[in-house]
């Protein structure tokens, strides 16, 4: 399961004896299934008994192999498939010959899924390539999406740099459709400062999976239907046990009455165990305040989510590091709106820098204001 492919037959026989046990069936006698398999194998979560597909746990494991193996991991396993198979080692289009390994046949075959559930932070731009690789997006690829030029195939992230450092917007501009130079604006362009490229894994799965029964259906007294499966199956499954063990042992009468009592004694110590707590607030005056002496101030808006940040955020832990005074302090926008109205005027431009010399005119009113020491009202826990 852990280092090969299983064949299909045997993962089939491996559940055939897993679906009997929880469903009782033997060889001489089989049971009425009231709940189909792939209802069982949903996540606990989701109202299901969290059993895995034994198929897709084989692939998981897999492609953590695969994972390793393209890290450039040292575990004496990838420096044999690496002296054996060279400079082909999942690198590009990798391919599987009648001849090779059954472990990098699997290899080989798993690798477009791990490309899918994995994307690029960008370093140096010299490991990714621009097109067949996630770098502005999860499991996003431009090729997908974009015919290329045919003089552009196979380059590098690097190589869409200019002399000075930035985006070389004119190589784009032509064919590149204007939402993703959008998302390619607002990656960090590739430098040798940065360090090299590196593959990370997606968090996960966006999708919104679920059983037909689900969080969508509701039950008496507002119990969700999870919270009764999970505790019917706990009920179950101990009543079979004393039933087997202790002789004296005698099932409820009224099984779903009892499992319902079980939940709502659940609900009610889960409410017990809550602290509900009110804040208080106030109502603060909040203003403006000037830099220190020999500092320089940098506004950055962090309420952004998503993945493809990694490569500015390893270049602000290394100024960070460098050694000058920094200080990190949250402002409310009420106190720095000069800065939000460039942020904001900012969205609406396009990707080059715009240096102002001098307060521009749809700001010199807040400029004015916070000059003058002008204070705003702002409701503040406490």
């Amino acid at each position: 399961m852990m280092s090969s492919k299983i064949p299909k037959s045997c993962l089939d026989d491996i559940q055939r004896i897993q679906r009997n046990f929880i469903w009782g069936d033997t060889e001489h006698k089989r049971r009425f299934h009231a709940i189909g398999w792939d209802k069982v194998t949903v996540p606990k979560s989701l109202g299901g008994l969290g059993v895995r597909k034994l198929d897709i746990m084989n692939q998981a494991c897999l492609l953590k192999l695969n994972w390793k193996l393209q890290e450039d991991n040292n575990e004496y396993w990838c420096t044999v498939l690496r002296g054996k198979y060279g400079e082909r080692r999942m690198c590009g289009n990798a391919e599987a010959k009648g001849s090779n390994s059954a472990l990098w046949k699997a290899l080989v075959v798993l690798k477009p899924m791990m490309d899918k559930f994995s994307f690029w932070w960008i370093g140096d731009g010299r490991t990714v390539d621009a097109w067949r690789h996630a770098l502005i997006e999860e499991g996003f690829c431009i090729i997908d999406y974009v015919d290329i030029p045919q003089h552009l195939h196979g380059m590098k992230v690097y190589q869409l740099v200019d002399n000075s450092g930035q985006w070389n917007w004119t190589i784009l501009k032509d064919w590149f459709p204007l939402y993703m130079q959008q998302k390619m604006a607002a990656i960090l362009p590739p430098s040798l400062d940065h360090g090299s490229d590196e593959r990370v894994a997606v968090g996960g799965s966006k999708s919104d999976h679920g059983s037909d029964f689900g969080s969508k259906l509701s039950l008496l007294e507002g119990a969700r239907w999870s919270e009764f499966w999970a505790m019917a199956c706990y009920s179950l499954w101990t009543w079979r046990n004393k039933e087997l063990h202790e002789v004296n042992f005698a099932c409820p009468s009224m099984p779903v009455q009892h499992v319902w009592r079980m939940v709502g004694d659940y609900e009610q110590a889960v409410c017990n165990g809550r602290i509900v707590m009110e804040r208080a607030r106030e109502v603060t005056m909040v203003r403006w305040i000037p830099l220190k002496e020999d500092f320089m101030k940098v506004n950055t808006d962090g309420k952004l989510c998503s993945s493809v940040g990694g490569s500015l955020a390893k270049e602000i832990r290394r100024l960070v590091a460098l050694e000058w005074d920094v200080e990190v302090t949250h402002i409310y926008r009420e106190a720095n709106k000069c800065a939000n109205a460039l942020a904001n005027e900012g969205c609406n431009m396009d990707f080059e820098t715009r240096l102002y010399e001098s307060c521009p005119d749809h700001i010199r009113e807040l400029f004015v204001a916070d000059s003058m020491g002008i204070t705003t009202p702002r409701l503040i826990p406490l």
